[in-house]
């Protein structure tokens, strides 16, 4: 519930930016689908066995030289390592421990998909397809260099390296971490001069990957160094998009409260936010919990076996913003379209937006993932 709201306000902070900077945007917003890619979790996704592994892991993975292992390949890997912690982790023995990682990536995974369809979580497609009936496919990704993928080849080869993914990947879109030494000195040396022809007669898109920095200052910073080296064009608005081969995504640092600042930038300098994607893991699937926004399961009126009926509720005199609805509750909209909670049975149960989907073990309604996407649609 928590990630798929914060994914959603997300890409409503993206649409209103696409719409200041002069981006093209139909109904639905489907331009926006892959302009927040879930980087899937790196490392253990809960928090116990991250504080709970006794020792240090060495991991060795023998693969041919040079071989590229992108983000869903790194994602099953992870979970994999996850499993194995949790193995590691003799405080707690149940079998059933080494899926706490798997199933809370799963969950935080398929809430993101509900807004976005840029994925490297494989755990929160299987949950789509599984428990959502979805028939397709609900998340993609493409080819991505990770920074051990770039820096294996040496300092001195680096342009090897992003050689290496453009020729091994010749079509389609293709992600290359670019800061692993100097990120101006790769955009505007390698990327855009040494690799710049290269690029541009790909049947393609090459996105360049910042990943250190202040994402505000960084950003805008490698957008002018390519359009130094590739040119652009303006738009109906006058801000700038880079050639259609090249393209930028930052995944360092990505958050509900930096995503504005970045795009905020970006519109300063004049940059279209078409030119950007954003990838997020950390932020997006780990830094939430039931206080991000206030969610709380509550009993708020009991009946007993004499008939009796109590209003159920919570008021700490030491804050009141805890306090609880009490009562019978409905869900509606007021005479402005404004969605409102009524409380104490005062609502008018015919106006109640809220359906009982589950009662008593029994599946009273059941949705299936492109209903619920049609629903979060912007």
């Amino acid at each position: 519930m928590t990630v798929a709201t914060s994914s959603r306000e997300q890409k409503k902070i993206i649409a209103s930016y696409f719409d200041s900077t002069g981006c093209p945007r139909s109904e639905g917003s489907p331009e926006l689908a892959f302009k927040l890619h879930d980087f899937g979790y790196r490392g253990v996704s809960s928090v116990e066995y991250a504080m709970r592994v006794p020792c240090p892991l060495c991991l060795r993975h023998d693969l041919p030289p040079h071989t590229q292992l992108h983000g869903t390949q790194a994602s099953v890997v992870v979970a994999r390592i996850a499993r194995l912690v949790s193995v590691i982790d003799a405080s707690d023995d149940s079998p059933r421990d080494h899926m706490r990682c798997f199933r809370s990536a799963g969950l935080g995974g398929a809430a993101h998909l509900i807004n976005f369809m840029g994925t490297d979580t494989l755990a929160g497609i299987l949950l789509a397809k599984r428990f959502y009936l979805e028939k397709g496919m609900p998340g993609f990704s493409i080819p991505a260099a990770e920074h051990s993928t770039i820096t294996s080849w040496g300092r001195e080869r680096e342009l090897d390296a992003f050689r290496n993914m453009l020729t091994s990947y010749p079509t389609g879109l293709v992600a290359v971490v670019s800061d692993s030494y100097n990120i101006y000195d790769a955009c505007e040396k390698l990327w855009g001069t040494e690799l710049k022809q290269m690029i541009l007669d790909r049947d393609g898109t090459l996105v360049v990957r910042p990943d250190s920095g202040e994402p505000k200052v960084i950003v805008v910073e490698v957008l002018k160094i390519l359009t130094e080296r590739f040119g652009c064009t303006t738009n109906q608005k006058g801000f700038r998009m880079l050639p259609p081969q090249i393209r930028v995504i930052q995944g360092d640092g990505i958050s509900y409260e930096s995503l504005g600042e970045i795009l905020q930038a970006m519109q300063d300098a004049g940059f279209a936010a078409d030119n950007l994607a954003f990838g997020s893991g950390g932020a997006l699937l780990q830094k939430v919990n039931r206080d991000t926004q206030k969610i709380a399961f509550k009993c708020s009126e009991i009946t007993d076996n004499k008939g009796k009926t109590t209003l159920v509720y919570k008021d700490p005199i030491s804050d009141h913003g805890k306090m609880s609805k009490k009562g019978r509750l409905t869900l509606e909209k007021d005479s402005t379209g404004k969605v409102v909670t009524k409380t104490e049975g005062r609502g008018d149960p015919m106006k109640d937006m809220l359906v009982e989907v589950f009662r008593d073990g029994k599946m009273m309604k059941e949705y299936n993932f492109a209903e619920i996407r049609k629903r979060a649609q912007i």
